[in-house]
């Protein structure tokens, strides 16, 4: 029971910080980032918010700058709205899942080329 409420919990701050980053921070380019998941720890005090962005090295770099420069201020926002006994410290990390299955897609394109070269020959 207690597992299922934490994934509430987690599914409701995953899409009001969604929300937030798309409507309430609408200079910080920001709305171009998707949340992928959120870990709570157990008695609410943090947060793990993972997210994908496509971009460059340094576009990655900025939005992860931004994200920890707004966290108090997105946090701020989830509590209000939640209206949650206690609201965790959100903690952003980047989640790199996307850019691996683009690099696995590209081999297997790259794989897939190399056998239709093979077999011209």
């Amino acid at each position: 029971m207690q597992g299922q409420r934490m994934e509430r919990v987690a599914e409701q701050v995953k899409q009001e910080i969604a929300g937030i980053l798309l409507r309430d921070l609408p200079h910080s380019k920001l709305e171009l980032v998707t949340l992928t998941h959120v870990e709570i720890s157990k008695d609410l005090s943090n947060a793990k918010v993972y997210y994908s962005f496509f971009g460059d090295d340094e576009q990655k770099e900025k939005t992860q700058t931004t994200l920890e420069e707004n966290a108090r201020n997105i946090q701020s926002i989830v509590k209000k709205r939640l209206r949650l006994k206690r609201t965790p410290n959100l903690h952003f990390f980047y989640d790199p899942t996307i850019d691996r299955n683009i690099a696995i897609s590209e081999r297997l394109m790259q794989a897939e080329n190399d056998q239709d070269t093979e077999e011209t020959l």
